[in-house]
This record gives structure tokens, C-alpha cells and sequence, in this order.
């Protein structure tokens, strides 16, 4: 019995530290330049990566001939590669050649390694706790110079801020719509904390995305307590909308602007998504795309971000379609689609419902922010999606649903 439970927590201890480091791997570049950890002898991004390469390769072992690389999966990567035969190389192609190698590592770290219930429920937790280290360090060593008052840590940016501290709003909400008794107090603080973090970033993007994140969780995710989740939904965003109106930090009156249709606050994405669309309604031209990290040949005088040649269109799927080709473009658009379809149909237990608020939030991320790296969260989240089987079998779908709301109901 004694070795019996020596395996079983060693086990656990495992199941704990694996999804760790796969989350570790996606906030590393928003933690590591924190003076906090400046006593680090290694990059934390090779570090954390290294640790996900090395699980994968251990399952590839134990698992021998019976290992498997979905079809699917390799066709997804085939349709992307067409975008490094075109274009030209400049400074940012070496950099996103980089960072698309690291995202792939994360998704087959979603893959692979996080196929038990137990270590997704780790995952999500993991989220939460290092969401709360991105706030905290933008609180202690504030990049005051950079940020203008608004949250970020030195080292890391507004939107990095943003979106760690609005994808563990989003975790504590959803928690919230779909739990009962006492844990229902600490989860409510956990959302207040993690608004406010998200408010003081500035940064619009997560604002809208959380708020349709947990609208969608509230509307899609089983019949029993719609109207309760929708009430509650109601009162966070009044809450708010209130708290928006009323404060006036710097990160919030950005916010105010975004709110108040200000045209200044959405200028350059504007000039930056027309030029996308003015190149992909070329489609002789635009089929093969300009190659990956060329955005910035599409761009005309008074289009371009002050970034040199790191131009991309803040929009995964204008951005795939430009760089990638319509085959990347549309290839994007089918995993997109088909992954939060299955992550509505999967949100049958609260790590479930937890799982499809996030792939909602950063999928509408990712349309008004970031390049497909800047976005290695949301590939991340997307592939859990197909490690769970769907339910085929002969049970009708309102079946399914009854689970469903029994599954929730019980917490």
C-alpha cells in the first residue's frame, strides 16, 4: 500500500509541475526581464521550453509505436509553410521564425501533455497564480517610462498585463457563473482584482474580449441557471461600466476612449486592417501571401507603425491570410471555428466551462492584437480542444445537455 501511495503522489506531484511549466512557457517573456529574477543563470523561455521538449519526448518513448501525430494536426503545419518561400528575410522573419517554433512547441504541450483532467484543472490554476504574478510585478516594478502611468512591468508591456490579468478575470468569472456556496465569495474577489489589473493596463483588447468571453459562458454553456449566470453577468458588467465612467487613470481613460467611438484610439489599427483588406481583395496576388514577417511591404506612406520592419496586421486572420497565403489564411479561420465549437461542446464540467471562456477570450484577442506568436496563448488553449473525445455515441444531444446540466448543477 505504502509503494501504491508513494506512486500515486508522485503522480500528482507530476500532474501538478507538467502544466506548470507548459504555462510557464507561454508568460516567460512577460516574467523573465523582471528584476525580481534577475539572479536567474539561464533564459527562462529556453528553460521552460527545454522542460515541455523533454515531457514530449518522454511520452514519445513510453508510448513507442503507438505514439501519434494527428493528420490533421500536419496538415495545419503544411498550410503554413508556403509563407516562408515567399517575400523577403528582414529582422523580424528570424524572430518569428523563432517564436512560431516555440508556438508549435506550446501546442503539442497542450497536446500531449495535458490529456488527463487533473492537469488541465493545474493548467487553468497555473494561468490564475501566474496571471497574479504578471500583476503584481507590474505593481512593484512598474515600466513607468514606456507605459505612461498605465500597468505593465518593466520589461513587459501594457497589452502582456492585459490579457494575463483579463484570461484570470475571465478564469474566476466563469468559475463564478458556474459555482454555488461560499467558494462563490472568493471567486468574486478574484474577479474584482484581476479587473482592476486589467483596467489599469489600458489595453482595450481584453476588455471586450472578457467581457465576451463571459457573456458567452452566461448564453451557450448548458439550459440550468441561464437566467442566474445571466444576471450575473448583467451586474459585472454595470459594475464595470461604472468603475470605467468614474475613474480617471491612465489606463482607464484610455479605455474611456475606446468606449466613446474616439477616433484617435483606433487609428492605426484602422490604416493597419485597410491595408490588409486593399491586399487580400488582390486574390491573383494575394493567394500565395507576401511571405511571413512581409506585412510591411503592403503598407503604404503614413500606414506603418513606428516598429521597422515588425509589422503585422493585429488581426490572426487578416494576418495569416497577407503573410500565408489563402491557405494559411482559411486554414486559420476552419481551427478557429471548429476548436471553439468543440470547446462549447466540451463545457459540460467547470474545468470544461473554464476552458471554452477562454478560448473566447483570447480568439477575440487575437482579432485586434498581436502577430501569431504575440497570440501563443490562444493556439494553446485551441488544442485542448482535441485531446478530449467528443461524444459520438447513440444518446441523443438533449442526452448530452442533461448531462451537462446535471455536471454543472452539482457544483
Amino acid at each position: 500500500m505504502r509503494n501504491q501511495n508513494g506512486a500515486l503522489t508522485r503522480a500528482h506531484v507530476v500532474d501538478a509541475v507538467v502544466p506548470f511549466f507548459c504555462v510557464l512557457l507561454l508568460f516567460s517573456g512577460a516574467v523573465k526581464s523582471s528584476p525580481a529574477l534577475g539572479w536567474l543563470p539561464f533564459d527562462l523561455t529556453l528553460a521552460s521550453a527545454s522542460v515541455v521538449v523533454l515531457g514530449i519526448a518522454l511520452q514519445f518513448v513510453r508510448a513507442g509505436t503507438s505514439f501519434v501525430v494527428d493528420p490533421k494536426a500536419v496538415l495545419f503545419l503544411v498550410a503554413f509553410l508556403p509563407g516562408w518561400f515567399f517575400g523577403v528575410q528582414n529582422d523580424y522573419a528570424s524572430d518569428k521564425l523563432q517564436g512560431m517554433l516555440l508556438t508549435v512547441i506550446a501546442v503539442a504541450a497542450s497536446f500531449y501533455l495535458l490529456a488527463n483532467e487533473r492537469r488541465r484543472r493545474y493548467w487553468v490554476t497555473w494561468f490564475v497564480v501566474l496571471g497574479a504574478a504578471v500583476l503584481v510585478n507590474g505593481l512593484v516594478f512598474p515600466n513607468v517610462e514606456v507605459t505612461l502611468g498605465r500597468l505593465a512591468a518593466e520589461g513587459s508591456n501594457t497589452i502582456t498585463a492585459g490579457r494575463a490579468t483579463g484570461a484570470a478575470l475571465v478564469i474566476a468569472f466563469s468559475l463564478l457563473l458556474v459555482s454555488r456556496g461560499a467558494s462563490r465569495i472568493a471567486l468574486a474577489a478574484l474577479a474584482v482584482i484581476f479587473a482592476y489589473g486589467m483596467f489599469e493596463s489600458g489595453s482595450r483588447g481584453p476588455v471586450f474580449a472578457a467581457a465576451l468571453a463571459v457573456l458567452a459562458v452566461a448564453v451557450f454553456v448548458s439550459r440550468q441557471g441561464k437566467f442566474r449566470r445571466i444576471l450575473l453577468v448583467a451586474i459585472g458588467l454595470v459594475v464595470a461600466w461604472l468603475f470605467i465612467t468614474r475613474s480617471s487613470s491612465s489606463g482607464m481613460e484610455r479605455i474611456q476612449g475606446a468606449f466613446a467611438s474616439d477616433g484617435s484610439a483606433t487609428a492605426s489599427r484602422d490604416a493597419i486592417w485597410a491595408a490588409a483588406t486593399r491586399y487580400i481583395s488582390d486574390v491573383p496576388q494575394s493567394f500565395t501571401g507576401v511571405g511571413w514577417a512581409n506585412f510591411s511591404s503592403v503598407l503604404r506612406n503614413g500606414e506603418a507603425l513606428n516598429s521597422g520592419d515588425r509589422q503585422y496586421a493585429h488581426n490572426v486572420v487578416l494576418e495569416t491570410v497577407v503573410e500565408g497565403g489563402w491557405i494559411a489564411g482559411l486554414a486559420t479561420v476552419l481551427f478557429l471555428v471548429l476548436s471553439l465549437v468543440r470547446l462549447r461542446r466540451l463545457a459540460t464540467t467547470p474545468v470544461g466551462v473554464v476552458l471554452f471562456a477562454m478560448g473566447v477570450f483570447f480568439v477575440v484577442n487575437a482579432m485586434v492584437s498581436g502577430d501569431v506568436n504575440d497570440n501563443r496563448m490562444m493556439w494553446a488553449t485551441l488544442a485542448l480542444s482535441w485531446i478530449v473525445p467528443l461524444n459520438h455515441g447513440n444518446e441523443g444531444a438533449e442526452d448530452a445537455r442533461s448531462r451537462s446540466d446535471k455536471s454543472l448543477q452539482r457544483h
